[in-house]
Parts: C-alpha cells; structure tokens; sequence
C-alpha cells in the first residue's frame, strides 16, 4: 500500500511586482469599502454600512485571500508550502486580520502519552513499539525545515489507538466528509508518529519512506487515510490490498528468526557467514595468552638452544596450530650441539604443560631434555590484539543476540493479543488510519437532547459520543439531536463531558425512554468516569 503526500519543495516564485499589485488591489477595496463604496443589495441602501451579509462576505474573501498569499510571500523559508486555513476572522484595524487555526483538543488533555525512540539518522532503523508495531526507518530519512539533512541525534514519538476509548481520549475527530455526505469511521488502527530535534519539529525528506508494521485485529482490507491538522479533516491516501495484511508470527518462530548483525569498525563481520570462524580464533588466540600467563610458555628471545616447533612435534598438544613458536632446552642440562647434526628417528614431546620434554630417538637411543615453549614478542602481542578483537565481536555477537531473542520475545508477548499485521508505507509525518467509513449505526434510533442525571435534573453538553458493542467506531454528535442502535439488539454506550467537566455516561441498560421521553446518565467525577467507562468499552 503506497502513500503519496509529500512536501512541497518547488513553489514558484512571485514577483515583486506581483506583491505590489497584490497589495494595492486589496488596498483599493478597503478604501472603497470605507469611504461608503456603494453596493446593490436588497433596499437599494447605498453607504459603507449598507453592504450587507453579501458584501461582507466579499471582504472577507478577499481578505482571506489577501492574508494566504501575504503570508506565504512573506515567508522567509522557499523550501517549504505553507497552508494556511482561516476558520474566524476578526476585524479590528483597517490593516490587521487575525487567523485563527484549528487544533486537535483531547477532551482531558493528554491522556494517550507518546513512545519516545532516540536514532541516528545516518543509519537504517528498526524500532518496535510496546504494542508489537514495527516502524523500518531508512539513513538520512529526516531533515530540518530548510530541507537540510539533520546530523544529530533525533527523538521518535510514536503513540496508537485501536478502540472507541482510545479515539475520544486523543481527540481526533473521527468523521469523513464524501460528496456532502458525512459518515464516521470504523477503524482497524490509528496512529501518530513525529520527530524533532533539539525540540525543533523535523521532516520527512523527499524521496525517503517509512514503512510501518502496524498491529491489528482486522484481517479484511480498509482504506488509509491522513489527518490535515490544518483543514481539520482526514485526506484519502489509498486502498489496502490483501497484500498489506500479514499474520502475526508465533512466538517460537519469532524467538527463531535469524538477524544479520553489521559489526561497525575494522572487524566488520556478519554473524551468519562469519560466527564459525571467529569461534576457531577465538579458541588458539586465547589459548596462546592463557599458557603464556599461566608461565606454560615464555615471552621473548631464545636464551639457549632450542628446537623449532614443527607441526609433527607439536601435533596433538595444546601447542599445536601456533605460529613462530619454539621449544627451549632449560638451562643446566648436558646438552651439545653436536646434536643439531644428527638425523634423529623421531623427535617428540612428552609430559604435561609446565613439566614438558624433549625427546630424540635414534635407534636404540633416547635421550630427554626439559623444554620451555619460547613465542616472540611480537607474534604474542599479535595474539594478544587478535584476542581483544575477537572477543570483542564475540560479546557484542552475544550481546546482540540475547538481545534480539528478548526482543523477540517481548514483541511476542507484546503482540499476543494481535492476529494481524498491517503492512503501510508513509512519506510524511503525521496522524494515520486504516478506515472504513459508516454513515450510521446500524437500525438508528434518534433521540432528542433530553438527558438528565439520577436527581432529573437536566445535564448540558455539547457533543455527545456513542459506541455498540462489536463495532470499533465512536459516534460523535452535536447537542441537538443524536443516534444511537436499537436497543433491543444492540449493546449501546453514550456518554458526554458536562459543562462542569464531569463525565455523564449512558448505562446499558438504560437506553430505555423514562417519562417526557427522557434517558437517565450517571455523573462521575472525570477519573471515576473514565474508569467506568473503560471498563464498559473492554
């Protein structure tokens, strides 16, 4: 499933001559406006103040519009397109207009907290989430708002929602605007994920994409939309396919899925090509450094005479498969070197580590020499570093590796409770939702704005929210008229925040009309009510 928003990098640019026009025709109908410019409305008034609803409404526009394009010439960043939306205007000078944005606002602040991840962003990262999503960042995926690739380090924030609970915690309206007809959404998960650094909000670079493994419980295909936190609605992005949806591995396939672990520095090794032989340096490096503290072996130059330790001397000993090594007669034995000219049958080791000999047959003759291994101390200080550096990637090989097998094992345990993956692909930051939209409840029952608490007195709201057992949406409604399924066969929840911040909730078993067509809520202080309210939602 393929995502297409991205950043506009490439607005054209408006002349100087252009802006001065701008300005002055604006100007000029402020002037006009003002100085009692004459309108045709209704009644034939003809005075600044007899424009009307339509005139004003024109200046407005042209405000707007003035306003839009002003900002965004005036806007010292050419990377970046900014949108602005005017939800109110208000006129207070001649040359001053004030825009106000909308926002998403939690009902009781913000109660769904963020996943924080720290990444470098000159690598690739896989980060999984509490909840069992896997979120693969490519490098050099993030840059600043002048398009600049960011060099330090960067903070993730990531957070979910999955049930109607989640939704109206986060405040996120959760309605679909599709040719004038206004439907809500069913949700097989919704999320938010963005980044900064040194508290500064970053971006997406154009051409990178995020692919994410989002947690689900809803095999069947939804669509998958973007929220604009600026136009306050969810824009379409595409249609999943069967594709897109994976099922959740077990645990023990989890636990026995092999990495591949890049090694940085010198020793580059990849841990499925290279773990055997790292293991067999392991084993002769370390044994060199072991029997040379251990005082088996000397570090140093030969003192004394000395064999060479050939591979058939040495074959079968603890001394076997080390280089430049020699076997040194101890001082103090009657040895000559007349010896070294003899071609002796047989030359051998015997004995243990410490107490080793030297023995040369010849025929019938055998005669044994106390021996010392010697190795150079340039080849044990090789040994040595060799050492160090195969231990090293041997820890972190065991150190990676435990990790990855907890890991796997907390995103098993994480994901015990999901059946499906599903497989998306962003290329900008933001809130996210795999949806279908719905334009009711099934068998809607309407009701009026008649709700009181347990002592009848009349509760006051401004939207209310409703849910139905076995469908994942939240209805939101306005304080007029609202819906709800029928009672009868479905199992309804409806609850609002009060004037005095309460939470009124809606009992099951109470979607039956009491007299003057009236239901009944139960008011809970907000941490009462929530908990309630969870319960009832699980």
């Amino acid at each position: 499933m393929k995502a297409n928003k991205k950043i506009i990098t490439d607005r054209p640019t408006i002349s100087d001559s252009e802006i001065i026009e701008l300005k002055k025709s604006f100007k000029d109908i402020l002037q006009n406006y003002y100085s009692g410019a004459t309108s045709s409305v209704s009644g034939g008034l003809s005075s600044g103040l007899s424009w009307g609803i339509g005139g004003l409404s024109i200046l407005a526009i042209a405000a707007i519009s003035y306003f839009a394009v002003i900002s965004l010439l005036d806007n010292s960043d050419e990377s970046i397109a900014v949108e602005v939306i005017a939800d109110s205007l208000q006129q207070t000078h001649q040359d001053t207009i004030v825009v106000a944005k909308r926002k998403i606002d939690p009902p009781f602040g913000e109660i769904i907290e963020f996943e924080n991840f720290n990444i470098d962003n000159s690598k690739k990262q896989k980060i999984t989430t509490k909840n069992g999503t896997v979120i693969n960042i490519p490098k050099n995926a993030f840059v600043d708002i002048n398009g600049d690739i960011v060099t330090e380090d960067i903070a993730i924030d990531f957070r979910d929602f999955y049930n109607p609970m989640d939704f109206y915690l986060s405040g996120i309206p959760m309605d679909y605007d599709s040719v004038g007809v206004n439907y809500t959404f069913t949700s097989a998960g919704m999320f938010q994920i963005d980044a900064q650094s040194n508290g500064k909000q970053l971006y997406l670079k154009e051409g990178k994409k995020i692919d994410i493994e989002l947690v689900s419980n809803y095999e069947e295909t939804y669509n998958f939309y973007q929220y604009d936190t600026l136009k306050n609605e969810w824009e379409y992005m595409s249609t999943e396919d069967e594709s897109d949806i994976s099922k959740v591995v077990s645990q023990e396939e989890n636990i026995s899925e092999t990495d591949s672990i890049d090694y940085s520095g010198d020793y580059a090794y990849n841990y499925e090509e290279n773990y055997e032989v790292a293991s067999e340096d392991i084993v002769i490096e370390e044994r060199i450094v072991q029997l040379v503290e251990k005082k088996y072996m000397r570090v140093g130059e030969i003192e004394n005479y000395a064999f060479p330790a050939s591979e058939e001397i040495v074959k079968g000993t603890e001394f076997e498969n080390i280089d430049s090594l020699n076997l040194e007669i101890k001082q103090g034995q009657d040895f000559s070197v007349s010896y070294y000219s003899v071609v002796w049958d047989k030359i051998y080791l015997e004995g243990t580590s410490g107490d080793l000999s030297l023995n040369l047959k010849k025929g019938d003759k055998l005669l044994s020499f106390s021996i010392i291994p010697v190795i150079n101390e340039e080849k044990f200080e090789q040994a040595k570093e060799e050492l160090e550096r195969v231990t090293t990637l041997e820890n972190k090989r065991r150190a990676d590796n435990k990790e990855r097998i907890n890991n796997a094992t907390k995103l098993s345990k994480a994901i015990d409770d999901w059946k499906y993956t599903r497989n998306i692909q962003i290329v900008d930051l933001g809130f996210y939702n795999c949806d279908r939209p719905m334009p009711s409840p099934p068998l809607p029952v309407l009701a009026e704005n008649r709700i009181i608490d347990s002592n009848g007195e009349r509760l006051r709201f401004n939207t209310i929210n409703v849910v139905q057992h076995g469908q994942n949406i939240l209805w939101n409604y306005n304080n007029l008229k609202w819906y709800h399924s029928n009672p009868k066969k479905y199992f309804n929840i409806a609850w609002f925040k009060t004037k005095d911040d309460k939470l009124a909730i809606i009992l099951p078993d109470r979607f039956t009309l009491e007299n003057d067509y009236q239901y009944v809520a139960m008011v809970y202080d907000t941490d009462e009510g929530l908990e309630v309210l969870t319960k009832l939602l699980n």
